[in-house]
């Protein structure tokens, strides 16, 4: 959790008031060897605001909040399958101004040590 004012000037340019992670992990064990986990991160950032370089206006930014999942089976101490999906509900969001956070995604892999 973040809670973000500076002590003379207020609140801060680009920072939001609030910012709260949290998470839940899951993990089951088959057997000795092999683990299944499962993972849920959720990201909330509050409101805040910038002021353009060029104009000097006050730009207002909206709260946005942003979910991923992970899963992953480790099995036999050599072989790891993993896979991603992050902002799971395709938030729109700007991280600075007309800058856009990524767009729902996913990924896998698998992953052997010899």
């Amino acid at each position: 959790y973040t809670h973000s004012v500076e002590e003379e000037e207020g609140r801060l340019d680009d920072m939001p008031l609030h910012q709260v992670n949290g998470g839940i992990r899951f993990t089951y064990k088959l057997s000795p060897k092999n683990h299944f986990t499962a993972s849920l991160d959720i990201r909330y950032y509050g409101s805040r605001f910038f002021k353009d370089r060029k104009t000097h206006k006050k730009i207002d930014l909206d709260s946005f909040t942003v979910s991923d999942f992970n899963m992953r089976f480790d099995l036999f101490d050599r072989l790891r399958i993993q896979m991603a999906i992050t902002n799971i509900t395709d938030e729109e969001y700007e991280i600075h101004g007309s800058v856009l956070g990524p767009e729902r995604c996913w990924w896998a892999k698998v992953e052997y040590k010899f």
